[in-house]
């Protein structure tokens, strides 16, 4: 994969230029992967120029300057670069919010990963209220078995176990595997973490009301 990305993104620098929308997009794809190779160095470097050929390209508010923005953010907190990636979260949410709408999709993922860079500075009170926003934008935008609207589910309980409401963490545990076993059965890997998740709570914590 990561040979074809190159390939794709060289073919287009040298057809199309190395600030074509395509050529971007190229660069965008080949980013992503090698974040998750854990390649963070070139990922961010990959990431730096994208975001700057969008911005000159399409602006500073257009969706794929937007996606670069949050990419790049993710690069950042993954290297502990943890200020300039709670900038660049926040300037993705803001033009969420402004270009998209407050409920759509992109919108509450940003508010989601904002929310989770605030939870691991310890800024829980801002990070419980945008992991509630996402959670209820999701439930009503996608619906309450939605894979985001869990994902949702399990980040919000995770903080408030953290903050030590336990039941409302554990209510929450209750409906995060529930809605992974109807999505994916009981026997899925994604499932099974969760089951074992809450009953590790449960042994910590006491049986969920």
């Amino acid at each position: 994969a990561e040979a074809l990305h190159r390939r794709a993104l060289a073919g287009r620098e040298a057809h199309l230029g190395a600030n074509h929308p395509d050529t971007l997009q190229s660069m965008n794809n080949l980013a992503a992967l090698l974040r998750q190779q854990g390649k963070l160095a070139e990922a961010e470097e990959l990431q730096r120029t994208a975001l700057a050929g969008r911005e000159t390209q399409l602006g500073a508010d257009h969706p794929k300057t937007l996606e670069s923005i949050s990419h790049l953010s993710v690069v950042l907190q993954q290297q502990g670069k943890l200020d300039e990636a709670e900038g660049l979260h926040r300037r993705a949410l803001e033009g969420g919010e402004s270009q998209l709408g407050a409920k759509h999709p992109d919108t509450l993922t940003s508010a989601n990963n904002l929310a989770f860079l605030l939870y691991k500075q310890g800024k829980l009170e801002e990070a419980e209220q945008l992991y509630r926003r996402s959670l209820n934008g999701r439930e009503s935008q996608l619906g309450f078995g939605h894979p985001d609207t869990l994902i949702s589910v399990f980040n919000l309980a995770d903080l408030l176990e953290a903050k030590g409401s336990f039941m409302e963490a554990g209510q929450l545990y209750v409906r995060h595997f529930q809605g992974l076993e109807e999505l994916h059965g009981p026997n899925h890997t994604l499932t099974q973490r969760s089951r074992s998740n809450l009953e590790r709570f449960q042994r910590e914590h006491g049986p969920v009301g």
